[in-house]
């Protein structure tokens, strides 16, 4: 596959993802990888609700794309340990895909925890040193 062909896979993996379209991850990946997004994708859509991810920036070399992305959503659910505060947050996010012969075979995501964390209210403190 070109290079703006594994492009092409990862931006339909952000649309399935943006109208969670979980039919289209069998399409876009191998079976196990891709049930494993369906139950991952709904799961986070009942902690973070309007989840949206806006695509920046890409780039690919070989069977890898990645993607610069602003990922935001407001939380409905409990996550990092926060009960729901009803909060919007916008951080950014790396996606990474290999992709092979039309199918994602492994994808991971690069994201600022600490700042989502920051913006649902949270207050972060370092250990002590031991």
């Amino acid at each position: 596959m070109s290079i703006e062909e594994n492009k092409r896979i990862a931006r339909k993996w952000i649309e399935a993802v943006n109208q969670q379209n979980y039919a289209a991850f069998d399409e876009l990946m191998t079976p196990g990888i891709a049930e494993s997004n369906k139950q991952g994708i709904q799961a986070a859509y009942v902690i973070w609700e309007g989840h949206h991810v806006e695509i920046i920036d890409s780039i690919a070399e070989g069977d890898w794309v990645y993607l610069n992305c602003i990922n935001s959503a407001t939380h409905t659910g409990e996550a990092y340990g926060l009960p729901p505060t009803g909060r919007h947050w916008s951080a950014k996010v790396i996606f990474f895909f290999r992709i092979e012969n039309g199918k994602i075979m492994e994808w991971d995501n690069l994201a600022d925890g600490t700042d989502i964390v920051k913006q649902l209210g949270a207050t972060i403190t370092p250990l002590a040193p031991q």
